[in-house]
């Protein structure tokens, strides 16, 4: 029992040994030794836990830290070094500093005064999340690195993005004050257009502004993929014209957006998980031919939803979790009050199969062949009669035509599914 006892004591003097992060103190901060032969240190912390170590007021991090007789570059403030150290009020990263690590600062604090130092090349994922700014956000020409969630909770209007970034990851920027962003015309990798985050190429919208004051957007022709979280809680947005070109809705490309109704067109192959999930505001939707499986989550949480228009002649699997919260059925978004519709050929099958089988209303419309979609219209004035020809509305603005009855309409001319 003795021999145990001492085997316990030991392994818990060393587990405290191994809990100390740092090898030397200077000047308040902690340091952890990179390279002898160059001298250089990251500020880390004294133990390995994520316990809010109590600094409060502004923190410098200064370009040379000593140690005995030798002098140390400081290139790096490590990970979670400072994290819910939610009393500092101002941030200083010196010039010297070239990696800002993962969860470094990140804590929940208004008004903290940021200024990066001109060396720094690598932000990492939560580096600053949970803090809102007091002054303008100037992200250094030196910059080549932001991690997903960096910035999440930012309060900046306009994010400007240097010419060197390389990586962007998703949601770095998230902000319900973002109303635009302006990349660098010599970066590489990215480009904005009208305010909007996309790709280099144009092909994939990266982050639509959460605070963009548009109702409408048309994006533009040529992109194929909406990009992971790109509409994320988009809070003006209530129409959206998708088109031609694109194949894909990435994980959670619409979570949480505002939107009222949706035409996706009829290129796109793939929705991913969360696709349109807590879309409360979401009271239409059409689902093109190409879709064959609707993902976790796609249709989760919109609760406002009442017309869902599914193109395949064979019902697209749904996952367990496409439509409903298993968990909390509370949350359900609510089929038994939802009409679907769906081609006439198909209806049985659709009435037989999971999930879709749950809507209160399955309605089948007339062969595809010959009918078209409003969202690929590009007719600047819009008549429209109904099958009896009478003419019911003139308008020259789509969202007018997408709150009229779900039913089958002629479009300047055009036999036209709602």
């Amino acid at each position: 029992m003795g021999k145990i006892k001492f085997i316990l004591i030991l392994a818990g003097f060393l587990s405290g040994l191994s809990a100390v992060a740092f090898d030397f103190e200077y000047e308040g901060l902690y340091y952890k030794i990179l390279s002898t032969e160059e001298k250089t240190v990251e500020v880390t912390r004294p133990i390995d836990d994520n316990s809010n170590l109590g600094y409060t007021g502004e923190i410098v991090i200064p370009e040379y830290a000593k140690f005995g007789d030798e002098v140390y570059t400081v290139i790096s403030v490590g990970e979670s070094a400072f994290i819910h150290c939610d009393g500092i009020t101002a941030i200083t990263i010196s010039n010297t500093v070239k990696t800002i690590e993962s969860l470094a600062f990140q804590f929940r604090a208004k008004n903290i005064e940021l200024h990066l130092g001109n060396s720094v090349e690598y932000i990492g994922d939560y580096s600053f999340r949970g803090i809102s700014l007091s002054n303008e956000l100037v992200l250094p020409s030196s910059l080549k690195y932001i991690g997903s969630y960096a910035f999440d909770g930012l309060n900046a209007s306009i994010i400007n993005i240097p010419s060197n970034v390389e990586f962007i990851g998703i949601r770095a920027f998230q902000s319900d004050s973002i109303q635009e962003y302006n990349v660098d015309s010599e970066n590489r990798n990215y480009c904005s257009i009208d305010g909007v985050l996309f790709d280099k190429d144009a092909t994939t919208i990266i982050s639509y502004p959460m605070a963009r004051g548009d109702i409408h957007y048309k994006v533009p022709e040529g992109i194929t993929a909406i990009g992971e979280w790109a509409f994320y809680a988009v809070k003006n947005l209530q129409t959206i014209d998708l088109p031609d070109s694109l194949t894909s809705i990435e994980n959670c490309g619409f979570y949480g957006c505002h939107l009222k109704s949706i035409v996706i067109p009829d290129n796109v192959n793939y929705i991913g998980q969360f696709g349109f999930s807590e879309c409360i505001d979401l009271v239409s939707i059409e689902i093109p031919e190409l879709i064959d499986r609707i993902e976790w989550g796609t249709f989760i949480w919109c609760f406002e939803l009442q017309k869902v228009t599914c193109k395949p002649l064979t019902p697209p699997y749904c996952n367990y979790w496409a439509f409903y919260d298993w968990l909390e059925p509370v949350w359900n978004t609510p089929l038994s009050k939802c009409t679907l519709y769906v081609p006439e050929e198909s209806l049985e099958l659709y009435m037989a199969t999971f999930q879709w089988n749950e809507f209160g209303k399955i309605i089948g419309l007339p062969s595809s062949t010959g009918v078209e979609s409003v969202n690929g219209m590009e007719d600047s004035h819009f008549s429209v009669y109904n099958l009896r020809g009478v003419n019911i509305l003139n308008t020259t603005d789509k969202s007018e035509i997408r709150e009229l009855p779900s039913g089958v309409y002629i479009i300047n001319g055009k036999k036209v599914a709602l």
